[in-house]
């Protein structure tokens, strides 16, 4: 049987990063390899939405929701519970999805599990988000949520023999097909509505300016006023009243 550590960072519970984790999960527990797996979640932080932890072997450790002492809590206290995870459970696999939890596992597996494989699955742009090069040298391998990001890590100086690309799991159970009238295109955003930042919506406002015809976009997600008025702000004539929030 092959033991899988899962170590997230505080996590508000809603975002997307929660989702895969949780298909993740459910992939393994369908039993769909010749191999047994067993997988625990770590939290380091906790949730503000405990909700999608529900029903899954895990352990959980409650930081302040201060964003200071949180990085206090990471600087001090997580080194402990990271070497006492892999002294504990001597799991197969570490999986983390920050840079300071896997490059604190990477340098403490070799005193309580040197046989531990740890490996990088960060779900973000590594270029976007400015990570240190030493974060790059301190894993085993990387999971990479897209081809993008493979390329992104290779011109960063990562082998591509440590890069696994492992798109983000979705629900094929029930597909349904969409039916097509062919009277008016109808485009679709779900997710969280961010003016720029990770989602960068404002880039999508920008390029349904130049579409032309009859079409429509429903964008589904959360939004706060001051970000929606920016955005129809950016609409021009045209796509003002068929962007619908």
């Amino acid at each position: 049987m092959k033991k899988v550590i899962v170590a997230v960072p505080y996590l508000k519970g809603t975002g997307g990063t929660e989702t895969v984790i949780k298909n993740f999960a459910e992939a393994l527990n369908v039993k769909q390899t010749n191999e047994d797996i067993k997988w625990k979640l770590i939290s380091f932080g906790g949730s503000n939405s405990s909700a999608w932890l529900n029903g899954w072997d895990k352990k959980i450790y409650n930081f302040s929701k201060s964003r200071y002492l949180q990085l206090v809590s990471y600087a001090t206290g997580m080194p402990i519970l990271i070497a006492s995870t892999l002294k504990k459970e001597k799991p197969d696999f570490f999986v983390a999805t920050n840079p300071i939890i896997w490059s604190f596992a990477y340098k403490l597996k070799r005193i309580f599990s040197p046989n531990t494989k740890i490996i990088a699955w960060y779900h973000y742009s590594f270029k976007m988000k400015n990570i240190k090069t030493k974060y790059l040298e301190t894993t085993d391998e990387f999971w990479a949520i897209s081809m993008g990001i493979k390329k992104e890590l290779i011109s960063m100086g990562v082998k591509e023999n440590k890069i696994s690309v492992v798109y983000n799991p979705i629900n094929i159970t029930k597909p349904k097909k969409v039916k097509r009238t062919g009277r008016q295109n109808r485009f679709v955003y779900v997710g969280r509505i961010d003016y720029n930042g990770q989602k960068n919506v404002s880039e999508l406002i920008k390029a349904l300016n130049l579409v032309e015809g009859n079409w429509k976009c429903d964008l589904y997600g959360t939004i706060d006023d001051k970000t929606k008025t920016k955005l129809l702000k950016l609409a021009n004539k045209n796509s003002q009243e068929k962007n619908i929030f």
